[in-house]
C-alpha cells in the first residue's frame, strides 16, 4: 500500500519519554495535495529484559548485599571485569570515613579561618572496587548486542556502604540500536 505520500515518522525512546516508535503514515499529505492520514501502521519495538534490568538497577542506589545479589544475578551481561571477581570483590568490599575539622580563631581582628577534610578509604580481600564495567546486552528484545559501559560508584552513609551504577551515554547507544533497527 506504499505510495509517493507514504510517510515514516520514527523515535528512540530517550526522545520519546521512554517509549520508541516507528509510525508509517500511508496516505500523508504531499506539496500538491492534503490528504486524510486515515491508513497509519505503527511499531512499538519491545526493550530487551536485559536492559530494562539494567536501567531499573541504575535508579537508585543498593546496600551491599543487594549489589552482590544483582552482580550474580546479571553476571552472564558482564563482559569486564570477570564476573566472578567482580562479585568477589563487592562481597569482601567494606570502606570507612574519615572526617577532619579545624578551625582557628584571630582574637585581634576575629578573623575565623575554617578546614574540613573528608576522606573515604576503601579495601577490600579480593582487591579495589572497578570505577568502571562493561556489559553486553541488547537494546531491544532479540536484537544486536551492544558494549555498555557502566560506571560503578560507591559511598558510606548510614554506617553502611551503598553502591550506584550509572549507564554511560544511554542515549547514544540506544540511538545506534535504534538506527539498526
Amino acid at each position: 500500500f506504499k505510495s509517493p505520500a507514504t510517510t515514516v515518522f520514527a523515535e528512540p525512546g530517550f526522545l520519546a519519554g521512554g517509549v520508541a516508535s516507528i509510525t508509517a503514515t500511508l496516505d500523508y499529505h504531499t506539496p500538491a495535495k492534503a490528504d486524510y492520514c486515515a491508513h497509519v501502521a505503527t511499531y512499538l519495538p519491545r526493550y530487551s529484559d536485559q536492559w530494562q534490568r539494567w536501567h531499573k538497577a541504575a535508579t537508585a542506589p543498593m546496600k551491599q548485599a543487594e549489589f552482590a545479589e544483582f552482580v550474580e544475578e546479571v553476571r552472564g551481561d558482564i563482559v569486564e571485569p570477570e564476573a566472578a571477581r567482580l562479585l568477589d570483590i563487592v562481597r569482601t568490599f567494606k570502606a570507612s570515613k574519615k572526617v577532619e575539622f579545624d578551625s582557628v580563631v584571630y582574637q585581634p581582628n576575629g578573623d575565623v579561618t575554617l578546614a574540613y577534610d573528608e576522606r573515604t578509604e576503601q579495601k577490600g580481600q579480593s582487591g579495589a572496587l572497578p570505577e568502571t564495567m562493561k556489559i553486553g546486552i541488547p537494546v531491544y528484545f532479540r536484537g544486536t548486542t551492544f558494549a555498555v559501559p557502566v560506571f560503578v560508584r560507591f559511598k558510606v552513609s548510614g554506617g553502611a556502604v551503598q553502591f550506584q551504577i550509572k549507564i554511560d551515554r544511554a542515549d547514544v547507544i540506544e540511538d545506534a540500536a535504534f538506527a539498526e533497527l
